[in-house]
């Protein structure tokens, strides 16, 4: 108990040293960032503001203004960069390119345009406004999209004007292309058609209860079949993932209740130890000495466990070395292989050392334990240190984003 105590005092020892160092190490980053906020904006401000490169907007910034004594905060709108005419002009034919590597869209050729085009309102990363207007609405909407059913057979030639603005100054761009119907060679072509044979029929037997669709279109043949929804796949899925996730969970379960028990092993091994030292110095052989600690003990699972298991062996028949091999083995703890070992070597040898040998083991089993439960204090205080550094990281975000943001402006 005491050593329990001990232990939790000096858990509770080091998670305090380390809070305390994380408050002191952002309360010093606090007042460095605000030394730094009062030096660059109070004493050496010159009364300048950078402005935003062209492309990136205007900017706010509020200041405080002093005039006879009075203070005032005043919102002060820089706006970006101005272009030079030659860099305005620069842009322009910028855009120009653009609109001609992206308008069509999906479609390969200006002369056979079948898809709704690419129209976009803004060019060279936003600097240059568009606006475009086409001559002809019939087969083509204001936002470029292809009404198919009133485009001609020949095709239609239309022609587009997009104004380019940039702060006032403009530019027309006009060029042409041809909206075509689809190529019935082509499987779109054959889909667009066979859509329409649909629409054809439908509107030819709405007299009818049902819709019969086309089997044939020309010398294409058609095959309808519904779409199917895979509910039974996806529910066949689901199950799958629960069965595995239920064993990974098995699993997992199954490797933390063996890591405990090997831990309460090892946790057991100082007191089984000593206990065998006192017993089997005080006159009694191995076998009293197991079932005197069975008997007492009364305990299930850990160390203690092993014992009960070997005892019941003897009781069985089993020699003992045999039966301290076994729990040597079943163990899965070098701690009772070892123990197992110096046994079975003084049970075969005579026990003259014996007693000496378990003193010697109980010495270094309470000096691993004590380094056990130093470690396992640095691991509870390595666990602790995720969540302060989680709400350092937090902290500093808070404190230090702003202040970059207003460094940089």
């Amino acid at each position: 108990m005491f050593k329990k105590l001990i232990n939790k005092s000096f858990r509770k020892k080091e998670s305090g040293l380390q809070i305390k160092e994380i408050l002191a190490v952002v309360f010093l980053l606090g007042i460095t960032i605000t030394l730094m906020d009062y030096v660059s904006n109070r004493v050496n401000y010159d009364g300048t503001i950078a402005r935003n490169q062209a492309g990136q907007g205007d900017r706010a910034e509020t200041l405080d203004l002093y005039i006879d004594g009075e203070k005032k905060s005043i919102d002060v709108e820089v706006s970006e960069i101005r272009l030079s005419p030659e860099e305005i002009e620069k842009n322009f034919e910028k855009a120009k390119r653009e609109i001609d590597e992206t308008y069509l869209g999906h479609n390969k050729d200006s002369n056979a345009v079948t898809h709704d085009l690419d129209i976009r309102d803004s060019y060279v990363d936003k600097m240059v406004d568009a606006t475009w207007f086409f001559d002809d609405y019939h087969c083509l909407s204001p936002e470029g999209k292809i009404e198919m059913e009133k485009v001609p057979e020949e095709g239609q030639v239309i022609t587009a004007n997009v104004r380019l603005n940039y702060e006032g100054e403009e530019q027309i761009y006009v060029f042409s292309f041809v909206v075509r119907p689809f190529d019935q060679d082509t499987i779109e072509g054959k889909f667009y058609s066979a859509s329409n044979l649909v629409k054809e029929t439908d509107e030819s037997t709405r007299d009818k209860n049902i819709l019969q669709l086309p089997d044939q279109m020309a010398d294409t043949k058609l095959l309808w079949k519904k779409k199917m929804d895979y509910r039974g796949l996806q529910l066949i899925i689901i199950a799958l993932l629960a069965v595995v996730g239920v064993f990974l969970g098995q699993k997992q379960d199954e490797k933390k209740e063996h890591e405990n028990l090997i831990q309460k092993r090892i946790s057991d091994y100082p007191m089984i130890v000593s206990d065998l030292s006192i017993l089997m110095g005080a006159g009694m052989s191995f076998r009293r000495a197991i079932e005197r600690m069975s008997l007492k003990s009364g305990r299930s699972g850990g160390g203690y466990e092993l014992i009960n298991r070997t005892h019941k062996r003897i009781k069985d028949g089993v020699g003992e070395l045999a039966a301290i091999e076994m729990m040597g083995k079943e163990s899965e703890c070098k701690e009772y292989r070892k123990l197992a070992n110096i046994l079975c070597q003084n049970l075969r040898q005579g026990s003259k050392t014996l007693i000496d040998s378990l003193e010697q083991e109980e010495i270094l089993a309470f000096d691993m334990k004590k380094r056990q439960a130093i470690q396992a204090g640095e691991k509870a205080s390595t666990k602790l240190l995720l969540p302060m550094g989680g709400m350092l990281f937090v902290i500093m975000i808070i404190i230090v984003v702003p202040a970059i943001l207003q460094m940089k402006g």
